[in-house]
């Protein structure tokens, strides 16, 4: 066999041993890490402020997102349609 061609197939073993290992460490406690984030998410929902504008039920959705949106961000200015 030629030399170049082992060397190429020895790193390629390496190369893919390095993935197999990464690949199953990055496996390993894969619930304990969602229940984490799922827990700091919940967490940060709670400490939201809880400001809701005063929406009749009647308003229509595109209307209730377009508040949602300006409440999200205050400093931009509505277009007028006109």
């Amino acid at each position: 066999m030629h030399p170049l061609v082992s060397i190429g197939l020895v790193f390629l073993t390496a190369l893919l041993w390095l993935a197999f290992t990464l690949l199953m460490l990055s496996r390993v406690n894969g619930p304990e890490r969602r229940a984490l984030r799922r827990a700091r998410k919940a967490d940060r929902m709670k400490t939201r402020p809880g400001v809701h504008p005063d929406v009749p039920d009647g308003t229509g959705v595109a209307r209730r997102h377009r508040l949602k949106v300006l409440r999200r961000h205050p400093f931009s200015t509505p277009r007028s349609h006109g």
